[in-house]
């Protein structure tokens, strides 16, 4: 009798596909703050922006919204000096030192200010996470002008700069001094480091903005050891800036950042990713970063009031492929957290053409970075 033929049925291979989280965002645009009609501070974009992109990624399921913390006292003396804290909290400053933060005090403001800060550090705790997300982001923050003991005298600028405060954990005690002499230590050797000698992994933050950022880099320069994304104790790896800065658009001296790249006045989008395209994907690669901060102003827009560059949006949107692509591929595989920062229409009227291309460019940032985030 012939044999049976053998049948053997092939269980269908099993695929696991790991898909990531909707981006989660946050937003502070309840806090609203009343200026004089002469200011020249967008107020109104930050609700314009969250608004349109919350009804354009949150009903796709591609992102996530969250009203922003306010940012407790501890986050602040991170990186602040204690007794400028408190009295900026207690409304003790003076008059001349209020008019160095930018805008006039008050209770909207205060709260203003600290949920700038608390919305980047919830970002920041997203990403660092366990089974999180990898890319967070604000709508909103961006302030990297104030120093750790005082503001900046420049409009609108708020008074903390969110994302040194976004770097956890401070070491007490010896180890504090022991890294804060490590840190004075290194600066004798930026030189060295600007090309001449290979970074130490570090957590870096990534300027996209045209205007100096010297209170975050003069506060980086005073950092103390930090904590790994995971909790898993202290660390001494440093923290790094790097700063394409607009030649003709410095407040007052500029504090060394451990890459700054001068962008001559008026360039265009050839010219600034020329200069991004050969700094950036280096200087990444050196420093294999495992926190980004993304400071992703549309100052260089050439609808933007103060920049004084002259990027199309098109131009814009390659530089954030560009952040985006290379943030992506680094084999440290590190967390990004994106603000918001500057953007300043030339026009202060949501009808008119200059306010709809700054707030489109700003929402090009969150798209940007929802798609990427999905991809990951």
């Amino acid at each position: 009798m012939r044999n049976a033929p053998l049948r053997l049925q092939l269980a269908s291979r099993a695929v696991c596909t790991l898909v990531q989280p909707p981006l989660p965002l946050w937003y502070n645009d309840h806090y609203q703050v009343s200026l004089p009609s002469t200011s020249s501070f967008p107020m109104e974009k930050y609700r314009y922006i969250r608004e349109a992109l919350q009804r354009e990624l949150e009903a796709a399921g591609k992102a996530t919204f969250h009203e922003s913390p306010l940012a407790s006292v501890e986050d602040l003396t991170t990186v602040h000096d204690g007794e400028y804290v408190r009295r900026y909290l207690a409304n003790e400053l003076s008059h001349k030192e209020n008019r160095r933060i930018g805008f006039p005090w008050s209770e909207a403001g205060k709260l203003r200010a600290l949920s700038s800060t608390g919305g980047t550090v919830a970002a920041m705790h997203a990403v660092c996470r366990p089974g999180g997300a990898r890319f967070a982001g604000h709508i909103a923050g961006g302030t990297h002008h104030a120093f750790a003991d005082r503001g900046v005298r420049a409009p609108g600028l708020p008074c903390h700069p969110e994302s040194a405060a976004g770097r956890p954990g401070r070491a007490p005690g010896e180890r504090q001094r022991a890294h804060l002499r490590r840190r004075r230590a290194r600066q004798d050797l930026l030189s060295a480091l600007r090309g001449q000698r290979e970074p130490r992994e570090s957590r870096e933050r990534a300027e996209g903005q045209p205007r100096d950022g010297r209170g975050m880099a003069e506060g980086q320069q005073h950092s103390i050891a930090q904590e790994e994304p995971e909790g898993n104790g202290q660390s001494d790896r440093p923290n790094r800036t790097r700063a394409p800065s607009e030649k003709g658009n410095l407040f007052s001296a500029r504090e060394a950042s451990d890459l700054d790249v001068d962008v001559p006045v008026g360039e265009g989008d050839d010219g600034y990713l020329a200069l991004l395209g050969e700094h950036l994907p280096r200087f990444l690669e050196a420093t294999q970063p495992d926190l980004v901060f993304f400071q992703g102003g549309v100052d260089p827009h050439q609808a933007d009031r103060i920049g004084r560059l002259e990027l199309s949006t098109a131009g814009l949107k390659k530089r954030n492929a560009l952040v985006y692509r290379l943030v992506s591929g680094l084999q440290s595989a590190p967390r990004l957290v994106v603000t918001l920062g500057g953007g300043y229409p030339r026009n202060l009227e949501p009808s008119s053409p200059p306010f709809h291309q700054v707030v489109q460019s700003h929402m090009d940032v969150y798209r940007q970075c929802a798609a990427a985030h999905a991809r990951l």
